[in-house]
């Protein structure tokens, strides 16, 4: 069988780069674009793919990547994604988030590409109605990052009228590292994800560790989120990619550990794991934009791409703090 071309967009991201590692070891051609903000310079050192560096925004250079090269499907990674700093930035995520997509699907219309694979969020639920939250659930975002990614959904939904299939995955929190690769989340500016910023309390970057909001509406009056591993994620498409070119039909899933666990949880586990104490406050300011909590229904995902994460929460904290 022809090997098929996978363009991976924001393919030396954290999400990108580990995807686009499965995917070279399952023999596809992989061609990765990257404007190189939220990438690090050891993440592309092999040359068993082609890297071009270039802005999603820019439709110019972005049409003549795919003037010179025949794809197959689209992974569709690259966009901006903290929650905090979109309610600081709202035009430039919606820059970003929205205005690439739609290049994106502009060239997919015009190379008559027909099959997308796209990263959303759980955010794109807001402070959801029920628990654990299945796809059909209202969708009704708090904050701009989720807002933007609820439009990119529709607008990819819209496209199947130029003939695009397309997997919609929306990723609830992930974390973890890929071992064989070491390839973590490593992010620039300031830190805001849990994992990073218990990391710089116990690597002695941090003196302590702020856990944001003691009035959620949940047991221990911390937010509560679903986690799962980069490695079970970045098997998830591996699988879509099956699934369009077999069935050729469009899906939306929940990507997530169908595990929940309030912040406060998390740190009283990485105690455990360090075997040690871990010095936090918890603030009574929440983050504006963080729903109270978030996790999956996962029997959509199960059912249709028989995708089953096989790395727990323990998994994920030795990755990230070991």
């Amino acid at each position: 069988m022809e090997k098929k071309t996978i363009l991976v967009t924001g393919g030396l991201g954290y999400i990108g780069k580990n995807i686009t590692n499965l995917l070279l070891k399952n023999n596809f051609k992989v061609i990765v674009i990257d404007n190189l903000e939220n990438s690090f310079k050891h993440k592309f050192k092999e040359n068993n793919y082609d890297f071009i560096k270039i802005d999603i925004l820019d439709l110019n250079k972005l049409n003549n990547v795919f003037q010179e090269n025949k794809i197959d499907i689209i992974i569709h990674t690259a966009g901006m994604t903290k929650v905090n700093e979109s309610e600081k930035k709202p035009l430039k995520y919606f820059d970003v988030n929205v205005s690439g997509t739609i290049n994106i699907l502009k060239m997919m219309e015009k190379f008559k590409i027909k099959f997308l694979i796209f990263s959303s969020s759980a955010a794109v639920y807001g402070n959801p109605k029920r628990i654990p939250i299945k796809e059909d659930d209202l969708k009704n975002p708090i904050n701009v990052y989720g807002l933007t990614k609820l439009i990119d959904e529709k607008m990819i939904i819209k496209s199947e009228i130029y003939g695009i299939k397309s997997i919609i995955f929306r990723y609830f929190n992930v974390a973890g590292k890929n071992t064989e690769n070491n390839l973590f989340y490593n992010p620039r500016g300031d830190v805001t994800h849990l994992f990073p910023s218990i990391k710089e309390v116990i690597n002695n970057k941090k003196e302590k560790l702020i856990i944001y909001g003691n009035n959620y509406n949940t047991k221990d009056k911390t937010c509560i989120r679903d986690y799962i591993h980069i490695d079970d994620l970045a098997y998830a498409h591996l699988l879509a990619i099956n699934y369009l070119f077999k069935y050729q039909k469009s899906e939306i899933f929940n990507l997530g550990s169908k595990n929940k666990y309030s912040n406060l949880e998390i740190v009283k586990l990485a105690e455990k794991v360090i075997k040690n104490k871990i010095n936090y406050v918890i603030s009574e300011n929440k983050r504006k934009g963080d729903p109270d909590i978030l996790f999956a229904n996962t029997k959509n995902i199960e059912k249709k791409l028989k995708f089953y994460p096989k790395k727990n929460i323990i998994n994920v904290l030795t990755d990230e703090l070991n």
